[in-house]
């Protein structure tokens, strides 16, 4: 039987091949609020033996934080010994006065092993830093506190905006919902769950929706309103004006109002031929919140028109709140007795 010895010189020792060394995240978050950001490594397989250890070297690099500036750079070594799967460590973070471009900032994490002279990147990561909170916090709601519209109208636009001057470049959208109050959805408006709203951004600070109400042709309803709603699952948007109150109103409707409308005054004039003009009014009531058209013919009687009157025929135009219109007519003297 042959036998087969092995030698190894003792210039070339063995080393035990070391478990696996991983940060236990992809990516480590923190604000310059807090200060600070913990990173820690795990080993799969520590040594066993007192007299064993493993070590590596935990170092930072620039991404887009800048070190001295963002943060505080670090090149340190890691020692895992007997029985040891985690080893934590505190970066510092630089809080400064001014307000970054983006809401966040981050930087680079390596790990490197050393042997025989030459360097292994074990594993890497990063840490993201968020701004501070005045500076990335977005103040949003809704324009108006109150919206009236007549049912006739169909719908109504509701517009939400950005309130606060957002120095961070970002995209959202807000949560649009609907709750009934004296209105009910699907039979006086179109209800709304989570729809969404945006987006909103630097360039979109405004956003709008149309939201349909119901003309059920009905007249001398009482006026009826619904709630809507702004949501956001974001913790860096502020809605200050989260919710505003529709109303549906009979009276904004034009065949559901009753007008009076009429000459004031006398319903007869008598004016003198050489008097050249005479000035007559015509008023409404009550004041409306809708334009209301008049028109206003004049008709022969005994005198013909275009030789002893000039005739008249004028679109009176009723704006909101306006109740009289004021009209002269020319009277012409022919010479005639």
């Amino acid at each position: 039987m042959a036998v087969i010895a092995t030698h190894v010189p003792l210039s070339q020792p063995c080393y035990a091949v070391p478990g696996t060394v991983r940060f236990q995240q992809t990516s480590f978050v923190s604000s310059e609020e807090v200060g600070w950001a913990v990173v820690c490594a795990s080993f799969s397989s520590p040594p066993s033996s007192s007299s064993s250890s493993f070590s590596l070297t935990l170092s930072t690099y620039d991404i887009t934080a800048r070190a001295g500036e963002d943060y505080v750079s670090v090149s340190r070594d890691l020692s895992f010994g007997p029985n040891v799967t985690q080893q934590c460590q505190l970066l510092l973070l630089v809080q400064d006065s001014r307000c970054e471009a983006t809401m966040t900032e981050s930087f680079g994490l390596k790990l490197t092993s050393t042997e025989n002279g030459r360097t292994a990147i074990q594993d890497s990561a990063s840490v993201v830093i968020y701004d501070s909170p005045e500076c990335i916090t977005v103040r949003t709601g809704f324009e108006e506190v109150v919206y009236a519209l007549g049912e006739s109208s169909g719908s109504v636009v509701v517009c939400a905006e950005i309130l606060s001057p957002a120095v961070a470049e970002r995209e959202f959208f807000l949560l649009l919902s609907s709750s009934n109050r004296d209105a009910v959805a699907g039979e006086d408006y179109t209800g709304l769950q989570d729809v969404p709203l945006g987006p909103f951004s630097l360039s979109q600070r405004r956003n709008c929706l149309s939201v349909s109400v119901t003309d059920d042709g009905i007249c001398e309803e009482p006026e009826e309103s619904f709630v809507l709603s702004l949501t956001t699952d974001d913790e860096f948007i502020d809605i200050s004006r989260d919710s505003v109150t529709v109303y549906i109103e009979d009276g904004l409707e034009i065949e559901c109002v009753q007008v009076s409308c009429g000459f004031e005054g006398s319903t007869s004039y008598i004016v003198q031929e050489t008097s050249g003009e005479f000035e007559l009014c015509v008023g409404v009531y009550p004041a409306l919140r809708f334009n209301f058209t008049v028109n206003l013919t004049t008709v022969d009687g005994s005198a013909t028109s275009g030789s002893d009157y000039a005739p008249v025929s004028e679109m009176l135009e009723f704006a909101p709140g306006v109740q009289r219109h004021c009209v002269s007519i020319t009277i012409l003297n022919d010479q005639e007795s």
